[in-house]
């Protein structure tokens, strides 16, 4: 099957994982419920609209309640019987990934598909991007993602955002696919999208980026994200396709082609 159209959800808020890369930390989003209370409400906002895989990722990270996470991808597959792909950036634990084989296996019994994405931008430089007091390390989440692998689940890594060589070298990407790669079924790697109120947060200087030209609205479709641009990162991107080419791994800059490759 090849997916076409996707629907993205998740749970209200302000992430906590506040990324400093992330166009979510500009919204006023509050919080009225626990992630648990807010299942059913979700499962019910996408009735009616057209897609053939849901995206459980959308304004935040879904897995900080663990037992919401995996309520909310349950409740999405018995509702409308189609594959799904979770992406986090949490370090889950056993008991998550073997409830994740579980529901993956009983998906895969239907010819539908679990996919997990385990989002990881850098190595040693993680923190430029990411609040390293709030996430696990960049090879904590590998070992995830050899866990995922070992149960069972199709396994992403999900190198995003990717920077210039000058900020974060691209080897930090290359060195964890060549680490893992036994376990890592597809990479998806794409660029840096920033706005000005990115740009500061990050401490980067305008002047010295270079951005894509074209729409390259797609990426974030779905998002609440105003005045976004894409660093141009071709060359960088172009090292890990070879680096997932010598070890045999999928590779690909949209989720959606990483999806119909597996």
């Amino acid at each position: 099957m090849k997916y076409t159209k996707r629907v993205l959800v998740s749970f209200s808020g302000r992430c906590p994982l506040e990324c400093k890369h992330c166009y979510t930390l500009d919204c006023d989003s509050p919080k009225l419920n626990k992630d648990i209370d807010e299942v059913e409400q979700i499962v019910v906002s996408i009735r009616g609209s057209a897609f053939d895989v849901i995206y459980v990722s959308h304004d935040r990270e879904n897995f900080i309640d663990e037992q919401a996470g995996i309520k909310l991808t349950e409740s999405l597959y018995d509702s409308y019987n189609c594959s799904i792909l979770v992406i986090t950036r949490q370090c889950l634990c056993q008991g998550t990934i073997k409830q994740l084989a579980v529901l993956s296996k009983r998906m895969a019994a239907n010819n539908h598909s679990l996919f997990v994405a385990v989002s990881i931008p850098a190595n040693a430089s993680y923190g430029i991007t990411e609040r390293t007091d709030r996430i696990a390390t960049p090879l904590e989440r590998c070992e995830v993602i050899k866990n995922l692998h070992q149960n069972g689940l199709k396994s992403i890594l999900l190198a995003r955002p990717i920077f210039p060589n000058a900020i974060v070298p691209v080897e930090e990407v290359i060195d964890m696919i060549s680490l893992y790669h036994e376990y890592i079924d597809a990479v998806v790697a794409s660029g840096l999208a920033v706005n000005d109120a990115i740009i500061e947060r990050l401490g980067l200087n305008d002047s010295e980026l270079s951005y894509l030209t074209g729409d390259n609205t797609g990426y974030l479709i779905g998002s609440s994200a105003k005045n976004i641009k894409y660093i141009d990162v071709s060359h960088e991107l172009s090292e890990i396709k070879n680096a997932c080419n010598k070890h045999g791994v999928v590779f690909a800059t949209h989720s959606m082609d990483a999806l119909n490759q597996l």
